[in-house]
């Protein structure tokens, strides 16, 4: 019979059992660990040097906190410019850009007083320039919603999702 099967019992209580929930749990088998050692292979696809493809690495692990924010701000940016609020989000970006090129000077190379943190700094400017895009846009956003009247529909819910022939 082909198809799909139910798993026998000894397979289910090997996948019960302790030893695998602290495999899952150990360090090395980490959903976020395994996601973030992709990016080794992700630089490697450019460059076969070894300090380049860990140095690319350190960059990416820390950014990588910025694209979540960077998604929802994208979003508040979508909705501001369909209603009209074009103004917010440029100057968000506007500010976004002038913020990570003042701490890439500050973090990068140490100056006035902070100190020299090199890829790690442009990493650390990179996630701070995005949180502060998010932060003026969600203000941007509130104040928006409360100037119009609008009343946002908060949902993921899905119906149906047809294609017509």
């Amino acid at each position: 019979m082909a198809g799909i099967k139910p798993p026998s019992p000894p397979k289910i209580w090997r996948f019960s059992s302790a030893h695998f929930y602290r495999k899952v749990i150990s360090e090395k088998n980490n959903l976020w660990y395994n996601i973030l050692g992709v990016i080794n292979g992700i630089v490697g696809l450019y460059t076969r040097d070894v300090s380049i493809v860990n140095t690319g690495a350190v960059y990416f692990r820390i950014v990588a906190f910025s694209y979540i924010p960077m998604a929802v701000s994208n979003i508040f940016s979508s909705w501001l410019r369909c209603r009209e609020h074009a103004t917010i989000p440029f100057l968000a970006s506007f500010g976004a850009v002038a913020v990570n090129t003042g701490l890439n000077y500050l973090l990068i190379f140490g100056k006035f007083g902070f100190p020299c943190m090199g890829i790690k700094g442009a990493a650390i400017a990179t996630l701070i320039s995005q949180l502060f895009n998010l932060v003026f846009i969600a203000v941007g956003f509130a104040l928006c919603i409360r100037k119009d009247g609008d009343k946002p529909v908060w949902s993921l819910r899905f119906c149906k999702i047809t294609v017509r022939a």
